[in-house]
């Protein structure tokens, strides 16, 4: 039988992007250990944890649905004589990737009194999800 005297802990950056690790040391048993792994998404409390889908190797690299929520690990530890589970305590809330610039935002026209300045939109996208900025108002300078 196996058994674990330490909770598994998770380590990286709670960064979307980022990725995690689970650490399984703390178990002891008789034969070769093996461990399998299952992340759990939970909300921004550490509550209503549930699996993510294919999540299920030591590491996680954090995804866009992570964002504003925590992520916590079950391990589970096996030898022949069978099997034990053990949970992480959930990581702190997943910070979002700020958006970059692929477009900058430009200006035209003439910079005088009375002459009206255009602007167009810039691009920002943020990993796989495209975001549009529209300038919200357009503004004349007078003298």
């Amino acid at each position: 039988m196996v058994s674990s005297a330490l909770v598994p802990t998770i380590s990286g950056v709670t960064t979307d992007g980022q990725t995690l690790t689970a650490n399984s040391s703390g178990w002891s048993g008789s034969g070769p250990i093996s461990y399998s792994y299952q992340w759990q998404r939970c909300d921004s409390g550490g509550e209503d944890c549930q699996p993510i889908s294919e999540a299920t190797a030591n590491t996680y690299k954090l995804a866009d649905a992570d964002a504003g929520e925590t992520v916590a690990v079950s391990v589970t530890a096996s030898n022949s004589t069978g099997e034990a589970e053990a949970g992480s305590v959930p990581t702190g809330v997943i910070a979002p990737v700020a958006p970059t610039n692929t477009a900058v935002p430009t200006i035209s026209g003439g910079a005088t009194a009375g002459q009206t300045l255009t602007t167009s939109n810039g691009d920002f996208c943020r990993r796989r999800t495209l975001l549009r900025l529209s300038v919200a108002a357009l503004r004349s300078f007078r003298g």
